[in-house]
């Protein structure tokens, strides 16, 4: 004769706080399907990112949507904006894109001796003039003098640092230059459902 053995289940004692094993389970159970996130959050709406959701914050990313127009300076897309803005317009809803971006070093000059004393000694002067102010103030004095000497003071450090600073890296670098960031053309990107109202103002704003 075979025997089969089965396993009751196991009854909490009567006035017993332990919960039942089976009712733990479905705790426990209902805890990991019960999802962490506010209502309306999906993975999709991450991977696919509205053109101007402003709540999608992290990764930077271009802006999408209609081109309202191109033009050669960013003076020009700054005036369409503020066309616009004037006109009560949702500017939330735009975007300036510089497309093409180039780097432009202009020389403005040859590095000497003579040049590398005087930008030293006009930052330095700056700095000393700053400081000494900001002595006075803490200090309440009404001595002007402690001002002058102040600056002195500092732009005969800052004449001493160009120089040693020229010394040091004239077989690099011997000339003086701006840098500047400059694109191709700046576009004004607009939100689809904002374009034909956009147009229209700045039709109406250029009669």
């Amino acid at each position: 004769m075979t025997r089969t053995s089965r396993t009751l289940p196991t009854l909490s004692p009567a006035g017993s706080k332990t919960e039942h094993p089976a009712k733990r389970a479905a705790k426990t159970l209902v805890a990991l399907t019960v999802k962490p996130y506010p209502p309306g959050w999906e993975n999709s709406r991450v991977s696919n990112q509205g053109a101007f959701n402003r709540r999608a914050a992290g990764i930077p990313t271009l802006p999408k949507g209609d081109i309202l127009g191109t033009y050669e300076t960013y003076l020009e897309a700054q005036a369409v904006v503020d066309r616009l803005s004037k006109a009560d317009f949702e500017v939330k809803q735009l975007a300036i894109v510089g497309n093409d971006l180039k780097t432009v070093e202009r020389v403005t000059g040859k590095l000497s001796y003579g040049r590398a004393a005087i930008a030293g000694a006009a930052s330095g002067a700056w700095l000393g003039l700053f400081l000494g102010l900001v002595l006075v103030v803490f200090l309440a004095s009404t001595n002007f003098g402690f001002l002058a000497a102040a600056a002195l003071i500092g732009a005969g450090f800052g004449m001493l640092f160009g120089i040693v600073s020229y010394a040091i890296g004239r077989r690099r670098r011997d000339f003086t230059s701006t840098h500047q960031v400059l694109a191709s053309n700046y576009q004004v990107i607009i939100a689809p459902a904002l374009t034909a109202k956009a147009r229209d103002l700045l039709a109406r704003a250029g009669d």
